[in-house]
């Protein structure tokens, strides 16, 4: 098993309840999306090519039977609505959240909470009404919003860089 905190949310979170046990996060992708030198053999090569190549060689070592692993597992990868090429997390770059879930200082409820309540109250509703069912489980674990990600043909928020 790997964790890849630096690359990967759950990963991440992985890492924050096992701080002192797994080191990292280690970044391993630049942004251009190739492996970088703290991947040995691997330095250099774009993360899908990097993938393909030690699938390869676990198969050739018996770790890895294509035969029975090609539906075995079921992953959900986040893929650029443009262009359908997976999005790789750079977790430790300069990013900027919209805090979703904790309560302002001047005080008042969450984002998460005002839109929550404006639905329990009827302010707001669902057509068709099942739909409304699916929004309170995403509310319930909503994660603080990723706004600035790298993307390479997206609009960079200014910043310091």
């Amino acid at each position: 098993m790997k964790v890849t905190p630096a690359h990967d949310q759950v990963d991440f979170d992985i890492w924050q309840r096992h701080i002192n046990e797994i080191p990292g996060p280690i970044q391993v992708i630049n942004k251009y999306g190739k492996l970088n030198e703290l991947t040995g053999v691997y330095n250099g090569m774009k993360a899908k090519e990097a993938r393909e190549k030690i699938a390869e060689e676990m198969t050739q070592k018996g770790l890895l039977d294509p035969a029975k692993t090609q539906h075995a597992y079921k992953h959900n990868v986040a893929l650029c609505y443009k262009c359908g090429s997976i999005i790789e997390p750079m977790i430790l770059d300069n990013q900027w959240f919209i805090k979703m879930t904790e309560k302002p200082k001047s005080g008042g409820l969450s984002l998460r909470d005002s839109a929550v309540k404006a639905i329990k109250s009827k302010k707001i509703t669902f057509t068709p009404k099942k739909v409304e069912k699916v929004f309170l489980h995403w509310m319930k674990n909503l994660r603080d919003w990723n706004i600035s990600r790298q993307i390479t043909w997206g609009i960079p928020i200014p910043g310091d860089e």
